[in-house]
């Protein structure tokens, strides 16, 4: 079993990409809005190029959403993963030590039903 530990991403760390990413849409935005006229043909073609940009910041963002919710799932899975190794290992020291316990005993019944041919451990 790996020990493998993923680095979790900090709030902030996600508060900044937002902010950081709205920034960039609202920059992209005003360029594109100071650029377009009073609405003459050509201006359609850079309303088009406004609308493009805001779809890939929104794809950006929804992509971003997605990477953070894989990130998330990966954890928990190994979070998962690391406990039930934990408490595998834990019953398989709990009953050695049962084991070694009965193995000890002055009984030779209870001595008997410590030893790892018992039917106790089949």
């Amino acid at each position: 079993m790996s020990t493998h530990r993923s680095r979790a991403l900090r709030p902030r760390t996600i508060g900044l990409w937002a902010a950081g990413l709205l920034v960039v849409a609202a920059a992209a935005a005003t360029t594109m809005l100071s650029l377009l006229g009073g609405g003459r043909p050509e201006d359609r073609a850079r309303l088009d190029a406004l609308r493009t940009a805001s779809s890939l910041v929104i794809g950006t963002g929804g992509r971003a959403a997605l990477l953070l919710a894989a990130r998330r799932q990966r954890s928990a899975e190994l979070d998962l993963e690391q406990r039930d190794y934990d408490a595998t290992e834990r019953r398989i020291t709990e009953l050695y030590g049962r084991a070694a316990e009965q193995l000890g005993h002055e009984s030779a019944a209870v001595r008997l039903a410590g030893a790892p041919g018992s039917p106790r451990y089949r």
